[in-house]
This record gives C-alpha cells, structure tokens and sequence, in this order.
C-alpha cells in the first residue's frame, strides 16, 4: 500500500515544497534520481490535512493531484506550489499526503509505479513537531482504507490496463471526494471494461469453467451496478456507490495478480 508522508511546507527559490523523506527516497532513488535529468517525475497523491505547528487541523483537502518531483541540491521534494495558490496555505504548515504511485517513463511509455505494494508506511519529514505526529496518527486507519484501494491503480498499469486504471482512479477519485453519484458511473465502466477483457481472453484466468463463471460475475455485476444511477433512472447513494466500488477493486487486485502483459484499450 501507498506511503503516508508527513512533511513541512517551505519555501524554496520560487516554489513551495515539501521534502520526500530520506527512507522513501532510499527505497526508490533509481526513480526519483531520474528527476535530475530532463524527464519529469511525479508523485500521484492523495491530500489529507493541513496542520499547524500546534497540531490544529486547519484544512481538510481530501483530494488527489499529480504532484511534480523538485530536486533542491541533496534532498527531493514534492512541488505544492499550486496548493499553496489556490488553498492559500502557508509555508511553515505541515500537510499529511498518501503517495500512492511514481508516475514516469519506461521504454518512452508512461507508467505508474506502485509506491510501497502490501505494506503501509508512515513517514514523517524532518523537523516535525511532536502534536502534528500525534493527531496524523488517528489518521492512519481511515488512510490505510483508502491506501489499500489505490494501490490496485499501480497493478493495472504494471498489468498495462491503462484504461481500466484510469476509470477505477476515478472512480475511486469521486468516491473519496464524494461524487457517489459520479463514482458510481466509473466503477460501471471499470466492470464493464474488465468484463471485455475476459470475453476476448485477454486476462489469463487459470480453468475454462473458472474464466466462464467470472465472466458471469462481471456480467452479473455490471447489471446490478446500472441500477445504481442514472442508467436505470434510479439513484445511487453511499451503500451503492461503496459497492460498486468494492466490485470494481476486488475484482481489478484479482485480474491484476494474473497479469503479465495485457493490451491498451
């Protein structure tokens, strides 16, 4: 599962940052080091809280950006310029981040990869005060939830399911926002989408009768998630719309897991 990063934000020549901690950076430095030439390295990632030095909670942003990797003579940073624009948040404040996937190239393709797969980190920046510590560590439950959803994003594109990926990211995007309504609708297209592959024996199901019956349950669960919403006239609320989303992500970590190699759609 995703990393949970908890960092200062600082002003730094004409950007506001906040720095990668040390642990993440020597896990994944053959990426992040790729950000000191010319291609551009990103973090997808989710942002939880703004804190200030106090631990008060002044902002819950509960929202997911892409976020471009800085590099600032020895040390990495992730770029919140924007945040800092749009929000008005402050450099000296603390912000809480799940870093859920490196978004870069290989082979001139853009991938994304996972960050931390079947384990949860919390890592906390330097300098950070003891009272933001404490109050981000009720947070990890919750984010750990979260987390464990995200990361099936990263399998489908190792999978090289980027199409399936990018409806379940926003599926998943608009139910932690929350769209239910909208998520819904992206969770369809995510079975929809995974559904085809199985008819087309894309994805390597192991046993002819096992493959049919999961073609079944994705039929099966394409209907009952179109009567969710709006494409049945209905209305889809919380329940439908964790569902659906439970649906599509077990379903996705399942087909993923017998993915080497799959097809763009």
């Amino acid at each position: 599962m995703p990393a949970l990063v908890v960092t200062e934000l600082k002003r730094i020549d004409q950007f506001i940052l906040g720095e990668i901690p040390y642990n993440l950076y020597n896990k994944y430095s053959l990426i992040l080091e790729k950000s000191r030439g010319s291609e551009e390295i990103k973090i997808r990632g989710y942002l939880s809280r703004i804190y200030r030095e106090d631990g008060e909670v002044i902002m819950e942003l509960k929202r997911f950006e892409e976020l471009p990797v800085r590099v600032w003579f020895f040390s990495y940073y992730v770029d919140l310029t924007y945040i800092h624009i749009i929000e008005g948040i402050q450099p000296g404040y603390y912000i809480s981040i799940l870093f859920v996937n490196f978004i870069h190239k290989l082979n001139d393709k853009i991938i994304e990869t996972p960050i931390a797969p079947n384990e949860f980190l919390v890592l906390e920046g330097s300098g950070v005060p003891d009272t933001v510590k404490k109050l981000v560590r009720t947070e990890v439950e919750i984010l750990e939830s979260v987390a464990k959803d995200f990361e099936v994003v990263g399998f489908l594109y190792k999978a090289e399911l980027k199409n399936v990926a990018l409806d379940l990211l926003e599926a998943l995007r608009r139910f932690y926002t929350p769209d239910y309504e909208g998520s819904i609708i992206f969770a369809r297209k995510v079975v929809e989408g995974l559904r085809n592959l199985v008819e087309k024996g894309v994805i390597p199901i192991p046993g002819e009768k096992r493959a049919e019956l999961f073609r079944d349950y994705l039929s099966k669960a394409f209907q009952l998630i179109s009567n969710f919403g709006m494409h049945s006239g209905t209305q889809g609320f919380k329940p439908e719309a964790e569902l659906s989303k439970d649906i599509a992500v077990s379903a996705c970590r399942y087909l993923a897991a017998y993915m080497d190699k799959g097809e763009n759609l």
